[in-house]
């Protein structure tokens, strides 16, 4: 597994908000005010889309080139996202973790002060 990935995400502006899509990741898309919080979402979007196909054992899409990519509209913005699994992936392990030890500590009667 790599531990980064880097994709382009188009940035479209519309009448009320960014509207932000991975062209390489179809049907998938974020909406946010201001671009700090769309790139946030992206970034977050990504580590899950990631994640999920890594866990499946399907390989990720090759980044897209600019010149691959199709802008709708002339005030549209390539942007590239990177994310950094590793805190993800221990996140997400961590996260399952604990809340199957504790749904097993509860449905076992355990006391968490006597473990």
């Amino acid at each position: 597994m790599k531990t980064d990935y880097v994709y382009p995400v188009v940035v479209a502006q519309t009448e009320t908000n960014l509207s932000m899509y991975f062209p390489d990741f179809p049907g998938t898309a974020v909406t946010a005010i201001e671009l700090t919080e769309g790139l946030a979402r992206a970034k977050e979007l990504l580590a899950f889309l990631a994640q999920e196909l890594e866990e499946s054992g399907t390989p990720l899409p090759n980044p897209s080139k600019p010149e691959q990519i199709t802008l709708e509209d002339s005030g549209d913005r390539i942007v590239y996202v990177e994310v950094f699994m590793p805190p993800f992936r221990d996140a997400a392990g961590l996260n399952f973790s604990q809340v199957l030890q504790s749904g097993l500590k509860d449905a076992l009667g355990i006391d968490k002060q006597h473990v």
